[in-house]
């Protein structure tokens, strides 16, 4: 018999796709499930218009890879919070959560925008130095000019990185408006020892 053309009930996770010259190759038009699997990168499975930038195996369409095994999870906590009134504020962090094959982090880009309803400025920026324990390293926020902060910060040389959860940053909010304010992360870049991307989950919050 041929290959079957409905993979909607297929699924290949908690495998190991290394060294191959097709990773998960997928000639139907059903989505197949390759969610939580390790592609011998962490910067993920290649493919060139989902994830140009992954080193891993490749895939092609029509393969459901993401999340992968190795990524991280950048989030803002608490996911949620309030009701708070004018003159109050919110602090947020930002915590980096490895899995067990993400490499060592060296550094990050996040950049963090909010809402209509919230404020926050490079003042209310807090470096955590998270990097403090592995030697020289610096941090940046960034004022991107449109209501956006970039903050950037990288152990400078050295030959280890942090392995565990962290919090990377803190931002303190505040209410400009009544209704429920989103804090989001449009850009998050990791980056382990040797400057190649780690993939990442990334989470935002909301105030009320």
């Amino acid at each position: 018999p041929g290959a079957p053309s409905d993979l909607s009930d297929v699924a290949f996770n908690g495998n190991t796709f290394t060294g191959n010259t097709e990773g998960v190759q997928n000639t139907t038009a059903s989505v197949l499930n390759a969610l939580n699997n390790w592609w011998g990168s962490a910067s993920g499975p290649f493919h060139a218009t989902t994830n140009p930038g992954g080193t891993g195996d490749p895939v092609t369409n029509n393969v459901n890879y993401r999340p992968w095994t190795g990524m991280a999870a950048v989030s803002a906590l608490p996911a949620a919070s309030g009701p708070i009134n004018c003159g109050q504020t919110v602090t947020l962090n930002f915590r980096y959560v490895p899995d067990a094959l993400t490499p060592a982090l060296r550094g990050f880009t996040v950049t963090v925008d909010c809402s209509a309803e919230l404020s926050f400025g490079a003042a209310d920026i807090a470096d955590l130095d998270v990097f403090g324990a592995f030697g020289s390293d610096y941090f940046f926020a960034i004022d991107n000019g449109d209501g956006t902060f970039t903050i950037d910060s990288a152990i400078l040389g050295g030959s280890t990185g942090l392995t565990a959860a962290a919090n990377l940053f803190a931002i303190t909010f505040h209410p400009v408006s009544d209704g429920t304010g989103t804090v989001t992360l449009p850009n998050v870049v990791l980056r382990d020892l040797t400057n190649g991307d780690i993939g990442s989950v990334v989470n935002g919050a909301t105030i009320t």
